[in-house]
């Protein structure tokens, strides 16, 4: 029997002449939504009421909101209680904020999703994390460091102790960065565990551990040292408490690698000493940063090179634009890749971190040994057609490199 698309169930959820039952449709139907979903490589979906009844779905693809449909009140009921009941959430609450997660087989993998639905004057919205394990096995290399960014972050992966933060804003590709690594390192000679909150996908190269009401933090780190790690994976560094535990890890002999919310690598010393983390004691665990954020990459089937403009400081070397096309959707862009700078602190950018240095003096440091910032990359990507002119306007004009 034919497989139908999301938007053929549509047409078919209230005929039973192909032997399906109305309500067998509909389970259909948030199957092959969600298959959608992984298809198109969505990071989540949105399931927003409409007044009147009815609701419109939207997939993030590459970090853009798009349009798939918009389904009537009756779908939309069935959908919502379907959601539900994947979730495993009160079906018959609709008034207060509700979470859950969820998993399904697609395309020969296991999908996690994380379920998130909050009151509207209009009814709840759904919004669906999309978790796939293939994000998260990526070649370290493929991610976006340039060649040599990626040999010193290989140099830090090789150590046996010390502490490898990574920042980023949310949704900067932090996990998959840390996840990546870990699988680079993963052999049988060592032991990689992991301290979660909460385990949102399974990986099999690593032990993976889940923070809870009955396990706090500090204990369930004492535990796991007593394990016999090699490395060890924080998923955040958030609270005083997590910055100690991390920094003491790192200083009895494993390498911690976590993430950190900071706005660059300089400023991350300053933001653990705001969490109590004493310079002296920083200084001889702290082995280097990572800062990223997330490009969009150009459509290869649209993109049409622009000839160089000596006015424009990004276009000086030439640049391409992109016309859509079936390929990317018409949006000009096809996946995303990272925007790295890489900050190993040695021992004389090490010897600065104190009480009293601010980050531009680390900046200054660091520049003076060909240390490279994200707004250089991002004239390199856009003369060699990594991502669009537009889109290095945009990294740029954002603040956030």
């Amino acid at each position: 029997m034919k497989k139908m698309k999301m938007h053929e169930y549509l047409t078919e959820l209230n005929s039973t002449e192909d032997g399906f039952s109305e309500e067998s449709m509909y389970l259909r139907f948030t199957d092959s939504l969600l298959e959608q979903a992984v298809r198109s490589r969505s990071s989540d979906v949105h399931v927003e009421p409409l007044d009147g009844g009815g609701a419109r779905i939207r997939f993030r693809i590459d970090a853009s909101l798009k349009t798939q449909m918009v389904i009537g009140r009756n779908i939309a009921s069935k959908l919502a209680i379907r959601l539900k009941c994947l979730a495993g959430v009160d079906l018959t609450d609709s008034k207060r904020a509700q979470e859950g997660s969820f998993a399904f087989s697609c395309l020969n993998r296991e999908i996690s999703v994380r379920y998130s639905a909050l009151p509207t004057s209009s009814g709840q919205k759904v919004v669906m994390r999309i978790f796939d394990p293939l994000t998260y096995t990526r070649d370290l290399q493929d991610l976006g460091f340039t060649d040599s960014d990626y040999l010193l972050f290989s140099q830090m992966l090789r150590r046996k102790s010390g502490l490898i933060l990574i920042t980023g804003g949310t949704g900067s590709g932090k996990s998959t960065t840390c996840f990546s690594a870990l699988r680079q390192i993963s052999t049988e000679a060592l032991s990689l565990v992991s301290i979660e909150d909460p385990v949102e996908v399974r990986l099999p190269f690593i032990t993976q551990f889940q923070t809870d009401c009955a396990c706090d933090f500090a204990y369930l780190l004492t535990m796991i040292l007593r394990q016999d790690p090699d490395v060890i994976f924080l998923g955040e560094i958030r609270d005083e408490e997590s910055a100690r535990a991390a920094v003491r890890a790192g200083n009895t002999g494993h390498l911690v690698l976590s993430t950190i919310h900071a706005s660059d690598c300089f400023s991350v010393p300053s933001r653990l000493g705001e969490l109590g983390i004493r310079p002296q004691v920083l200084s001889e665990v702290l082995t280097g940063v990572i800062s990223q954020r997330l490009m969009r990459r150009i459509c290869p089937h649209c993109a049409l090179q622009v000839p160089p403009d000596t006015g424009d400081i990004l276009a000086q070397r030439g640049c391409y634009r992109s016309t859509g096309c079936p390929a990317c959707r018409h949006t000009g862009v096809l996946g995303q890749k990272g925007l790295y700078e890489v900050l190993p602190y040695d021992r004389e950018l090490i010897s600065l971190v104190t009480g009293k240095t601010k980050p531009a003096r680390l900046r200054r440091e660091a520049e003076a040994r060909g240390w490279v910032s994200k707004k250089k990359k991002i004239t390199e990507e856009v003369a060699c057609g990594s991502i669009s002119i537009n889109e290095g306007r945009r990294l740029l004009n954002e603040g956030m490199v």
